[in-house]
């Protein structure tokens, strides 16, 4: 629905269709969809442990081993935890589920060593090493995919997110790595998750014509306790924008339009549509007022 109540209906191949496809909510008001579905299928997934800069030397075989492929990057340690999943046709043998480990260990003291570690930030590289010694051990399972895709995000969180281009990923994470180093009064929690996806034809979507890695930096609010972040996120943002990066719409970020515009070929046509469709600005909020602005 439209801001003059106008009912319209978007379908593939009209090209205003892949600008509804990721309109954040400026477009109008979405009252039905139509999705394509496959079957549901099976993940065969192996986690194991690695060094950053050997999986990063070598990304274009690991991203090519598998269907899907993440990995988690502890900050203040040299080491990785891989996941690398693919479809199969195995029969179903999921993950063994372990409450002391997963629950007690896994959450509960994580969230009360982060929030001790808010008076005593030394303590964090060491936790952080602690947890990847603990998770790190090599093991497979097969699953159904939603239970693979999905994890646990364990308790409340500030997030910073960015998709880059793929080839400009372990520039981005070793420069990321060595500030760190060259910063020793800046402590970070971990982990720094690492994904990759295809490029898309969609106007904004982060993806739009470039095949991505995307990276998603957190800090923990144990107990609703907030940690110092501002230096981690700038120095991040700075490694986006000088990647060519392009923000998650979602997360903290400080873009405005005269930026978005040369991240987006489509950028000026997006706003131009929105502008159309909603001439008084009816779907506009401050988040979105203050990124259509220059």
């Amino acid at each position: 629905m439209l801001a003059s109540g106008e009912i319209r209906t978007f379908k593939n191949p009209n090209e205003e269709f892949k600008a509804v496809l990721c309109s954040l909510g400026c477009l109008g008001i979405i009252l039905s969809v139509t999705i394509q579905c496959e079957r549901a299928f099976k993940l065969d997934q192996t986690e194991f442990p690695a060094k950053l800069e050997d999986v990063l030397s070598s990304l274009d075989a690991y991203t090519n081993s598998a269907d899907h492929f993440r990995m988690l990057w502890y900050p203040h340690t040299d080491y990785v935890l891989c996941y690398a999943a693919s479809r199969t046709d195995k029969p179903l043998n999921p993950r063994k589920s372990n409450w002391f480990k997963d629950r007690l260990i896994g959450f509960y003291l994580l969230e009360l060593l982060f929030y001790i570690a808010t008076f005593f930030n030394f303590l964090i590289p060491y936790i952080n090493l602690f947890y990847f010694k603990f998770f790190s051990t090599r093991q497979q399972f097969v699953d159904r995919s939603y239970n693979v895709f999905n994890f646990d995000c364990l308790f409340k969180q500030y997030a910073f997110e960015c998709a880059i281009p793929i080839k400009e990923t372990a520039h981005y994470l070793l420069k990321l790595k060595t500030w760190l180093e060259d910063n020793p009064n800046v402590y970070v929690h971990f982990g720094v998750e690492i994904r990759f996806s295809k490029r898309d034809d969609i106007w904004i979507s982060p993806c739009y014509e470039q095949d991505s890695c995307w990276l998603n930096i957190l800090m923990f609010r144990p107990y609703g306790k907030e940690y110092t972040r501002e230096k981690w996120w700038r120095i991040n943002e700075e490694l986006m924008i000088e990647c060519n990066g392009r923000p998650h719409w979602a997360k903290t970020h400080n873009m405005r339009k005269s930026d978005l515009v040369k991240l987006y070929t489509k950028f000026d046509e997006f706003d131009a549509m929105r502008k159309r469709l909603d001439p008084n600005e009816i779907f506009i909020n401050d988040c979105l007022r203050q990124l259509f602005s220059n």
